[in-house]
C-alpha cells in the first residue's frame, strides 16, 4: 500500500459523506435536482455526481449550495447534526430554490 492510499481512501469517504449530506438535505426541502441545478447554473449530472461522492466541490460550491438549501454550510461537515439544531432550518435571510 502506498503512503497516498490511506489519504486517497479518506477523501472518498469525505466527498461521500458531503454527497449524502447534500442530497438528505435537498430531498429534505422538496427540491429536485433538476431546480437545484438551475438554481447553481449547473447541470442535474453535476448535482447527482456531487451527491453521489463522484465529482469533488469547491468551497464555493459549498456555500452557493448551502444558500440554495436554506442551510448553514456546516450541515455538511458535522458529524454531529443535533449540534446544529435542526439541520433542515433555513437560514433568515437567504434566498434558496422552490421545491418542484
Amino acid at each position: 500500500m502506498s503512503a497516498a492510499e490511506p489519504f486517497e481512501r479518506s477523501i472518498a469517504r469525505w466527498l461521500q459523506q458531503i454527497g449524502d449530506r447534500m442530497g438528505s438535505l435537498r430531498r429534505g426541502k422538496r427540491i429536485t435536482q433538476d431546480a437545484l441545478a438551475e438554481a447553481l447554473g449547473v447541470e442535474r449530472k453535476t448535482i447527482s455526481r456531487w451527491e453521489n461522492g463522484h465529482h469533488p466541490m469547491t468551497v464555493v460550491e459549498v456555500k452557493r449550495i448551502a444558500d440554495a438549501l436554506k442551510v448553514d454550510p456546516a450541515c455538511f461537515f458535522t458529524d454531529n447534526w443535533d449540534a446544529l439544531g435542526d439541520s433542515h432550518r433555513p437560514l433568515d435571510g437567504r434566498r434558496g430554490v422552490q421545491g418542484g
